[in-house]
């Protein structure tokens, strides 16, 4: 239950950059960048890879292939073992920074920012925003990339230890999906609402 609460938390964190706009005077803006940046996809992709070497055992086994040192590798590589816990936590950190890069793309943004007439604090625009919006991404990159290592670890161990069928990157996926479908029934039910709000005003004039 912590771990979910833990999780929720974190899926829900944003790194807020405080933005004005050069049109609308003085006025600050927030533009939140997630913590949370790649999403799961590098867990599926650890997930993915981490299933290679039982593949290889079975089809080595079923072709009569003297396999005694490859199980014995393929033991500690399973979940919670001391080599798939190590080889996992590389690669989850690995794929976070290599999948943020198809989700978050700086220079990008700072070049929408300065056409919209936005600038940062203390930052010129152009070069020194994306070179300033790398900077927090590549942190973010960091601590997402521990934080989904510590998830996908820790619930191999626990379906290890219990012998249950779980995986970090299923739970990842089940309450990223759960959040989701409240954030869009959220929405649905805000937009209704305030539609009966204006209906009623209409109704008064």
């Amino acid at each position: 239950i912590l771990m979910f609460v833990f999780i929720i938390f974190l899926e829900n964190t944003v790194r807020n950059v405080q933005i004005r706009y050069t049109s609308q005077g003085q006025q600050i803006y927030n533009l939140p960048i997630k913590f949370n940046n790649p999403g799961i996809m590098p867990t599926i992709f650890v997930g993915q890879i981490s299933a290679l070497p039982q593949m290889l055992l079975g089809v080595l086994t079923s072709s009569g292939v003297e396999t005694g040192i490859l199980k014995q590798i393929v033991d500690y590589w399973q979940a919670g073992g001391v080599l798939h816990t190590c080889f996992q936590i590389v690669l989850v950190i690995y794929f976070t920074f290599i999948c943020s890069e198809f989700s978050f793309n700086s220079e990008e943004n700072a070049k929408n920012l300065h056409e919209a007439g936005g600038v940062i604090h203390g930052i010129r625009p152009g070069p020194q925003t994306a070179a300033f919006f790398d900077k927090i991404i590549y942190k973010l990159n960091f601590l997402t990339g521990v934080y989904l290592a510590i998830v996908c670890v820790l619930f191999d161990i626990i379906g290890k230890q219990f012998n249950l069928n779980l995986s970090g990157s299923s739970i990842l996926i089940m309450i990223t999906t759960l959040l989701e479908v409240l954030r869009q029934c959220y929405s649905y039910f805000l937009s209704k609402q305030q539609y009966s709000i204006m209906s009623s005003m209409y109704r008064k004039f």
